[in-house]
């Protein structure tokens, strides 16, 4: 995945998938030159899982502060404020001591992550086995939403029509 920032030319976030390499890279140049923005994420709880890596399937930019990114891990979804300095794993509780315990939600596949443009804190994300996840919070709470849909285990990407404000 490619996402640029919807604010500057120059900046741009380019996702490596790979399950040995994988992170988000940012370059504020043009793409001259690029930096790894995800060296201090630390991923919190695996659980029962221990291949988990930091290989980015997805990134979504808040159109409103593009410094808000979301990004989609293979089993976690990432949050940073500050334009990829720092992250902080989402839908998991946080022990006051930089670490986070699972809320149930890390060991799925997810597939893309979006944010409501001028919402910055409502995240679409699509799973391959849990259908599509509405948080209207930035992250705290999640609600799943299959009304309407045929297939609602899956959901594979959110297209939002930025002239349609429902």
């Amino acid at each position: 995945p490619i996402a640029a920032d919807p604010k500057s030319n120059d900046v741009c976030y380019v996702a490596d998938v790979s399950w040995v390499s994988g992170g988000l890279y940012k370059t504020t140049d043009s793409g001259f030159n690029w930096k790894r923005c995800t060296e201090r994420m630390h991923i919190r709880d695996y659980g029962w899982i221990t291949q988990w890596t930091t290989a980015v399937n997805s990134i979504a930019i808040a159109n409103s502060n593009p410094d808000i990114i979301y990004i989609g891990t293979s089993g976690h979804i990432f949050k940073t404020e500050d334009a990829g300095n720092s992250w902080t794993q989402v839908y998991s509780n946080s022990n006051g001591k930089g670490f986070s315990s699972s809320r149930g939600l890390e060991p799925t596949c997810i597939y893309s992550t979006t944010v409501k443009p001028g919402e910055k804190d409502v995240l679409y994300a699509s799973y391959y086995d849990l259908g599509l996840l509405i948080s209207d919070d930035g992250k705290v709470n999640f609600r799943r939403v299959t009304s309407g849909m045929e297939f609602k285990d899956n959901t594979f990407v959110v297209a939002i029509d930025p002239g349609d404000s429902n």
